[in-house]
Formats: C-alpha cells, structure tokens, sequence
C-alpha cells in the first residue's frame, strides 16, 4: 500500500495495480476524480467503499482526515484526483461509452452542408412572404347576435380562419324559454346537445348573464364558433376575437 502526506489543496495521479489500495493522508472537505482509466472505489476515513470513477465529487461539512482509493478490477487503473478544504469543480467534459461523431468524409453530411442548410432555413424565416402575418390589436375582431334558432349560427367563419384565431373576450344573456350552447368545431352541430361536435358552454333554459371563463382560448385552423339554440329565440351575444 502506498501512502503520501500533504498539507493543503493537491492533485494526485498515479496507477493502482489490480487489487491494490492508494492512500492519502490530509484533512479536507472534497475529493474530486478527474480522470480515471476504469471504475474505481473510494473510502473516506474509516467509511465502507463506495463507487467512484471520472466526474465524481464528494463534498463534506465535517473535514475528513484520509482518503483510500481501491483498484476493484482485474487489471491497472490510471487516475488524477484533487483534494481540497474547499469544493473542486471541473468543468471539463466527461464522456463514456460509445458517441457517434459527424465525420464529414464519410459520405453523411459535412458540418458545411448542416450550416449551409440552418442558413437556408435561416433566410427563409427572414422572407417576408414566408412570414405571418402578426396581430396588429387585441379582439379587433368581433360579431354580435340578437337572436338564435334551431339552425346554427356561425360567430367566426372556419373558411376565414386559415392560420388559426384567439378568443379573446364573449358575453352573453339568455331568457326563460330556451336552451342555446355554443360549440368550436369544422362544421356546425345540429343542436345543442350534439355530441359528436366539441361544446364549449351550455345554458339550461335559465334567464342570465353569463361570460366564457378561460379566456383568451385559442381555435385552430380551419375551425369555427358557433351557436345554435333548441327553440328560436331573442338572445345576445357579443364577443372579439382575432384571426391570425
């Protein structure tokens, strides 16, 4: 076994053979492996092994007064630790296994063609016809309805929403004699209760004043809104929105 004493912050490097212990005697706070041929083991004092290999860092709030590296393999290990009374960082990369790297001679891509490509797509971006065209104001937008009846009445047209359109605010008030839900979806429902088309609010006949909650909901392309009532009726509904 071979043991070495030093008094402040130091690095080590050496090989173990296979079976065989390496040991410092120092107090410190952290033990740091820079490097290291193959896994090793690391005891702290008189503590039980623990796993240790490349990119591993302990830290302790009690100073430590040795340190034991044990070679657990069947063959040699080279390895550089760093002891210190502070923490160690290495902000080196540490790598294992097998990383598969762009050889630009092997027929694939070159790292020329992968940045000719991003600067490509870059430009295109940049085109102003390739652009979308963004929201000038907020619900500049906006439909109003006075009365309902057992055909759906269409609030945003689905033919005019091409790139999608938010939601933005919608109020509403319902009488006494009739039942109306409003539903988002590609085509119109064919009642209130049409299950197969997604329905977003429904009133139950009841007189009052109501405002969507989750506001501003988003409605993607091709997609309408739309109201339809059970019986027809006087209603109001306002809302703002804006197509994208």
């Amino acid at each position: 076994m071979m043991e070495t004493k030093i008094t402040r912050y130091q690095s080590y490097s050496g090989t173990i053979a296979a079976g065989d212990t390496f040991a410092i005697n120092r107090q410190g706070r952290s033990v740091t492996c820079l490097s290291a041929s193959d896994d090793l083991e690391i005891v702290i004092d008189d503590g039980s092994r623990s796993f240790f290999t490349a990119g591993i860092s302990m830290e302790f709030d009690e100073p430590f007064s040795k340190v034991q590296l044990h070679n657990p393999t069947a063959g040699p290990v080279t390895f550089l630790i760093a002891t210190a009374m502070g923490k160690v960082d290495d902000n080196r990369l540490t790598a294992s296994g097998n990383l598969k790297v762009l050889d630009p001679g092997a027929g694939g891509e070159s790292f020329a063609d992968v940045i000719a490509s991003q600067a490509d797509i870059l430009a295109m971006m940049q085109n102003d016809e390739d652009q979308r065209v963004g929201v000038n104001s907020l619900g500049q937008s906006n439909f109003m309805l006075n009365s309902i009846s057992t055909s759906a009445s269409v609030l945003i047209d689905p033919s005019l929403n091409t790139n999608g359109a938010i939601l933005r605010w919608f109020r509403g008030f319902s009488n006494t004699s009739s039942n109306h839900a409003v539903y988002i979806d590609t085509a119109a429902p064919s009642g209130p209760d049409d299950a197969t088309k997604r329905r977003i609010y429904y009133t139950l006949g009841i007189a009052e004043h109501y405002q969507l909650e989750g506001l501003p909901l988003g409605i993607p392309s091709g997609h309408g809104l739309w109201v339809i009532g059970s019986t027809a009726d006087s209603i109001r509904i306002q809302g703002g929105f804006d197509l994208l």
